[in-house]
């Protein structure tokens, strides 16, 4: 991911690449997200890369960062881990508190960890058969796929207010959401 980064920075490339994008492109100031192995690689590239001011993990695990940063980061579970005491993914336990910045813990209710991905939208358009709807909902959760679009956006709107603006009252009232969980709040 950081080379992707690097490329960024090269103007040539970045003039003609976005030409018709509007708005303006920092390279020195990148938000990073991912789900699953992606949300891992977030975590890496927030924790190494200059460039990268936060990030989130839709519900990866944590590899290959044993100290911490200083950049906020946003964790959201799906609730396929729920337990009374931590419903959360708990090789993110270690991390968290080296976190030295905005940070959150969110989950998803009746989600199972593929509910992040844009089958769950697939899904509303192709009915599946009922004999078949068991095995749908143990590896996607019972969440709707709007339902689940509608609390990623919500949850990566509040982010990038944060990072980009400076304004945390969208991450501070994701809970409106009734399908966002709040599990800690160290914002």
């Amino acid at each position: 991911m950081s080379f992707l980064i690097s490329q960024l920075s090269n103007k040539t490339l970045t003039s003609s690449l976005f030409a018709n994008f509007p708005g303006t492109f920092n390279p020195h100031r990148i938000a990073v997200f991912g789900h699953s192995l992606g949300g891992s690689t977030a975590i890496i590239t927030a924790a190494r890369d200059a460039h990268v001011i936060g990030g989130l993990n839709f519900d990866g695990p944590v590899y290959d960062v044993e100290t911490g940063f200083k950049k906020p980061f946003v964790f959201v579970a799906s609730t396929r881990n729920e337990t009374k005491d931590f419903p959360i993914l708990p090789f993110w336990a270690d991390l968290y508190p080296k976190i030295d910045a905005s940070k959150m813990q969110l989950a998803v209710r009746n989600t199972q960890h593929y509910a992040f991905m844009d089958i769950t939208l697939l899904l509303m358009v192709n009915k599946v058969p009922a004999a078949f709807q068991p095995a749908v909902d143990a590896v996607f959760g019972t969440l709707s796929g709007r339902r689940v679009e509608k609390a990623m956006d919500d949850i990566m709107t509040g982010l990038m207010d944060l990072l980009f603006k400076g304004k945390q009252e969208k991450l501070e009232h994701v809970s409106k959401n009734e399908d966002v969980e709040v599990v800690r709040d160290d914002l």
